[in-house]
């Protein structure tokens, strides 16, 4: 499996900007020290932006920024719609 770590940045009381910043791949290993986790560090947004810009001669279009805005929060559950219109509803697992 893998994991995808982000920071979120709070841009008002209902929207969160979002940072992408490594991929953490686990695999089964007979060296799980050596070979178990693989840590893949993203580029900046404005890096990879910069360089889209100059690989395509400025034509590049801008990149929509990653976002999602909260819709319902309380102490065990959430519901936030990203930047691109997808909603997600989630729930806190109860600690025994």
């Amino acid at each position: 499996g893998f994991r995808v770590v982000v920071a979120g940045e709070a841009l008002s009381d209902a929207e969160i900007g979002l940072t992408f910043k490594r991929i953490v791949v686990l695999r089964n290993s007979r060296f799980p020290r050596l070979f178990g986790k693989l840590i893949i560090p993203l580029p900046s947004f404005r890096f990879l932006s910069a360089l889209a810009n100059f690989g395509s001669r400025g034509r590049a279009k801008p990149a929509p920024r990653a976002f999602f805005e909260l819709q319902y929060i309380d102490e065990s559950f959430r519901m936030h719609k990203t930047g691109e219109g997808n909603w997600f509803i989630q729930t806190r697992i109860p600690k025994d």
